[in-house]
């Protein structure tokens, strides 16, 4: 009896896969992933193929002498540039250590200079202050003078010359 066809209305299939049982695609899938398997898992010793010599025997290949030479150059070279880049590290570093000496040698200078001028600013001060008194007392005294003076002007404006001389400097006067 043949194979009749049928189809739904709103479902959509293809020929191939529903005339092919899904028994027979299952087995399929299965046997090409026992194939892939056994093929990455294959054993050559087992499968009577002739072993490869063991890897005592075989030997490296040498590299050229050429390589070699080039090689021991390099790392002579590279060894001679670590050994300039070391002194060039420890000059830098020793003059880097001198500047740092000359800074805290400036430091101290700076700091004894400063000491220097508070003191010198606190005497400045005394001395400015010792000033203003003697000039408040210079004042003072004047206007004491002053008034002796104007005490005194009448006996020393006297035509008879009665007044002594040490007056006479001090106010100003002069005899008549």
């Amino acid at each position: 009896m043949p194979y009749e066809w049928r189809t739904r209305t709103g479902l959509i299939r293809s020929r191939v896969f529903n005339a092919i049982p899904v028994s027979l695609i299952l087995a399929l899938i299965v046997f090409f992933f026992l194939a892939g398997w056994r093929a990455t898992t294959y054993d050559s010793a087992a499968a009577g193929a002739d072993t490869l010599p063991a890897p005592e025997t075989v030997a490296p290949p040498s590299p050229p002498p050429s390589l070699e030479t080039q090689a021991q150059s390099e790392i002579s070279g590279l060894r001679q540039e670590v050994a300039d880049l070391d002194t060039q590290v420890k000059h830098q570093t020793l003059v880097s250590m001198a500047a740092n000496d000359k800074v805290q040698t400036l430091q101290s200078e700076l700091m004894d200079a400063q000491k220097k001028i508070l003191v010198a600013s606190t005497d400045r001060d005394e001395a400015i202050r010792k000033i203003s008194e003697l000039q408040a007392g210079q004042q003072e005294k004047t206007k004491d003078l002053n008034v002796v003076c104007r005490a005194l002007r009448p006996g020393i404006a006297e035509p008879r010359g009665r007044a002594p001389a040490a007056a006479l400097a001090v106010c100003g006067a002069t005899p008549k």
